[in-house]
Formats: structure tokens, C-alpha cells, sequence
């Protein structure tokens, strides 16, 4: 894995992103969501960016799902 991160600093960032969205949904960090997505808007993985953009575009939605302990799936037909 080192070799590849060293040979393709795109895929070291956008693991890097990944993992730290990661860690902030499982641990509910929505304190840290507005910097995750100026970083992912600034990656150079164009799939990276469209998500951070989307993300950006419900911005409280997504925030409230990481920090209201209830959810609205069941209403969406999710479960």
C-alpha cells in the first residue's frame, strides 16, 4: 500500500478524505463536516469533490443525521 500512496499521491488524498469521513459519520463529528467538505472540494478526485458538493448542498440535513439521535428512514421508506 505504501508504494501505491507513494506512486499516486490521488489515491493517498482520497483515502486520507475517506477515511476521515468515515470517522466523523461512525463517531457523529458533525462539528468537523464543514472542514471535511472545503477538503473534499478541493481533491483532486472529481468523485470526491461531487460528493462534498452534494453534501454541502444539504448541509443541515446532513448535520442533523450526525448529531439527532432519532432518523427519519423509516419515514423515507429506509431502513
Amino acid at each position: 500500500m505504501e508504494r501505491i500512496q507513494l506512486a499516486c499521491p490521488d489515491i493517498t488524498e482520497a483515502c486520507n478524505l475517506a477515511r476521515a469521513f468515515t470517522e466523523l459519520a461512525r463517531n457523529r463529528r458533525s462539528h468537523l463536516l464543514t472542514e471535511w467538505i472545503r477538503q473534499g472540494e478541493r481533491c483532486g478526485q472529481s468523485p470526491i469533490r461531487s460528493f462534498a458538493s452534494f453534501l454541502r448542498q444539504d448541509l443541515n440535513a446532513v448535520t442533523a443525521g450526525l448529531t439527532l439521535a432519532y432518523s427519519s428512514c423509516v419515514v423515507e421508506g429506509h431502513a
